[in-house]
C-alpha cells in the first residue's frame, strides 16, 4: 500500500476554491440584505448607462454668434433619449453684485451635484420633454436668448437684445414651438411682449407698453394660448390677459381676469386648460397677512366660484400638486413687521380643489419664508416628472441665505440639498428625468 502525500499544489488550489465558495456567500448575503426599492434604483442605474452610452451623439452645431439686430433664429430642438431618474436643475448665484450664475444638475438618488452652464444667467427653464435648458443670459453688453442640452452641448444663441435693452421674463410652450418675452427698451420703460417662432425664426412683437403699463409672459394655456400679465411700475400687475397665437394675424390682447388684490395674488392653469385657480390676500409690499381665497375660474363660462377661505393665513403662491388636477399646493407666507400676524401656520399646504380638505405639508422654520419656482409655473417647475416629489426654496430674514429641500408629497421631512451664504441666491428651474 502507498501513502498518500500532499503535495504544495493541491494547497493552494483548495484555497482559491475556498475564497471563491466565501465570495459567494458574502454576495448572497449582501443581496438578501438589499431592499427591493434599492434594488429597483440599482436596475434604473443600470439601465439609465446603457441608454445614455447607446444615444447617438448630437449632429448640430454650436451656434454663438448672435443673429443681425432685430431678427432671431430658428433653433434645432430634436428629441433626445432621456432616463427615468429624478434630478433637479437650479440656478445658483454666489454674489448677486458679482456673478456669475451656475446651472447645477442634482441627481436625487446619488445626492451628487454637477454644474451644466456658467456665465451671467438672468433665468433658467426646462424643457416640456426634459432635455433641453432655456437661459436669459447677459453677454458682450446685451442680454441673450439661449438653449442648450442637458449635458451642456448644443447650446444656441436665438437671439440678442439691442443695446441698452433688457430681456425679462421668458416661457417656452408646451410642444417647444414658441419662445415668449418681455423686453424693456430702454431705461424708464415698461416691457413690450415678443413671440419667437422656433421652427422659421420669425420674431414678432405682439403687445407694445403704454407709459403706464407693460406686459409680460406669464404661462401657456396651452399649445396655442398664451395667458400674459400686465406690468406696472411699481412691479404689480393689475389683470390677466390671453393671447390665441392659432390666429392670424394675431388678434389683440383678451382680459380674463382682474385682481382685487393686485400686490397680493397668483393663479395656476388646469391641465386641461379650462380652469384657472386664483388665489388673493391682503396687504403687499413685505405686508401679507388674511383674508385669502381661492377661487375657480372657468373659462368656457367666464364664471368664477371661490373653493376656499381663510380669515388668518395668506397665500402667496398656488401651484398644482401633480398631473391629476385635484390637489393645489399653497404657500402660506404671513408676513407683517411689526404686526401681530400668526406665522406658526407658514408652510406648504395641500389644499383640494373642491375646498374641502386642506393639510399642511411642510411648517417653515421661525423667519423662513417659502417660495415656488418664479421662473415658470409649469408642472415640472415644482414638482417631479412622476408626480410623486416637490422641491422648495426657502429664505430667511435672519441673514441666513437661501436653501433648497425636497421631499415626497404626502408625508416625510423634507431634505435640503443646497445652501448659499447671505449675499447670493439659489432658483429653482425645474424637475428633469436623466
Amino acid at each position: 500500500m502507498h501513502k498518500l502525500r500532499w503535495k504544495p499544489h493541491c494547497s493552494i488550489i483548495v484555497a482559491l476554491m475556498c475564497i471563491v465558495l466565501l465570495g459567494l456567500i458574502i454576495e448572497i448575503t449582501i443581496y438578501v440584505r438589499v431592499t427591493p426599492t434599492q434594488r429597483s434604483f440599482a436596475a434604473q442605474a443600470d439601465q439609465q448607462r446603457t441608454t445614455k452610452r447607446s444615444t447617438p451623439p448630437s449632429r448640430h452645431t454650436t451656434l454663438s454668434s448672435c443673429p443681425p439686430e432685430g431678427q432671431a433664429r430658428s433653433a434645432a430642438v430634436a428629441p433626445l433619449a432621456h432616463g427615468q431618474l429624478p434630478h433637479i436643475l437650479y440656478l445658483q448665484t454666489n454674489d448677486i453684485l458679482n456673478g456669475p450664475s451656475s446651472v447645477i444638475d442634482f441627481d436625487v438618488l446619488h445626492n451628487d451635484s454637477s454644474e451644466i452652464t456658467r456665465g451671467e444667467i438672468k433665468k433658467g427653464l426646462v424643457s416640456a420633454n426634459g432635455t433641453w435648458l432655456l437661459t436669459l443670459v447677459h453677454s458682450n453688453g446685451h442680454d441673450e436668448v439661449r438653449i442648450l442640452h442637458l449635458d451642456g452641448k448644443d447650446e444656441q444663441t436665438l437671439y440678442c437684445s439691442p443695446n441698452g435693452a433688457q430681456l425679462e421674463s421668458v416661457q417656452w410652450s408646451p410642444d417647444q414651438s414658441y419662445i415668449a418675452w418681455s423686453l424693456i427698451p430702454a431705461i424708464d420703460r415698461l416691457p413690450d411682449l415678443y413671440l419667437l417662432n422656433l421652427h422659421s425664426g420669425q420674431i414678432t412683437r405682439v403687445a407694445q407698453a403704454t407709459r403706464d403699463k407693460g406686459y409680460q409672459p406669464g404661462s401657456w394655456l396651452n399649445v396655442g394660448q398664451l395667458l400674459v400679465k400686465d406690468s406696472l411700475k411699481d412691479g404689480s400687475s393689475q389683470a390677466l390677459y390671453v393671447l390665441d397665437i392659432t390666429k392670424k394675424p394675431l388678434p389683440g390682447l383678451r382680459q380674463i381676469f382682474q385682481p382685487q388684490t393686485p400686490q397680493c395674488w397668483d393663479y395656476v392653469a388646469s391641465g386641461d386648460g379650462k380652469t384657472l385657480y386664483i388665489s388673493e390676500c391682503a396687504g403687499g409690499n413685505s405686508i401679507y397677512r388674511g383674508p385669502s381665497t381661492i377661487s375657480a375660474l372657468h373659462l368656457a363660462s367666464n364664471k368664477t366660484e371661490e373653493i376656499w377661505h381663510s380669515n388668518t393665513m395668506a397665500i402667496t403662491a398656488l401651484r398644482f400638486a401633480a398631473k391629476s388636477d385635484k390637489q393645489l399646493l399653497a404657500i402660506i407666507g404671513n408676513s407683517a413687521p411689526g404686526m401681530q400676524v400668526p406665522t406658526e401656520l407658514n408652510g406648504l399646504w395641500m389644499i383640494s380643489t373642491s375646498g374641502e380638505d386642506s393639510t399642511i405639508a411642510v411648517t417653515n422654520r421661525y423667519g423662513e419664508y417659502s417660495t415656488f419656482a418664479d421662473t415658470s409655473r409649469d408642472p415640472w417647475s415644482n414638482i417631479s416628472r412622476d408626480g410623486t416629489m416637490y422641491v422648495l426654496r426657502t429664505s430667511s430674514n435672519e441673514g441666513q441665505g437661501d436653501k433648497l429641500y425636497y421631499g415626497v408629497l404626502g408625508g416625510g421631512i423634507p431634505a435640503q440639498f443646497a445652501d448659499i451664504a447671505e449675499g447670493g441666491t439659489l432658483e429653482m428651474i425645474g424637475w428633469t428625468e436623466e
